[in-house]
């Protein structure tokens, strides 16, 4: 059995509540936006039609 490790969470006001793993979810898409643009750039490819690219496969899953 995998044991549950309750997360953190913080109320902020009203209903809205920000839960730790979503924090760390963000964050590591903001890191890997950045590296793949960075990468691309040093392949010179056209960071644009990356980011585009980036923006379809992130609202599309």
């Amino acid at each position: 059995m995998i044991p549950y490790f309750p997360q953190p969470e913080y109320h902020l006001f009203g209903p809205f509540t920000v839960h730790a793993f979503g924090t760390i979810v963000a964050v590591a898409v903001i890191v890997g936006w950045r590296m793949v643009v960075a990468r691309a750039r040093a392949k010179r490819l056209d960071p644009e039609l990356v980011q585009d690219l980036l923006s379809y496969v992130l609202l599309c899953g």
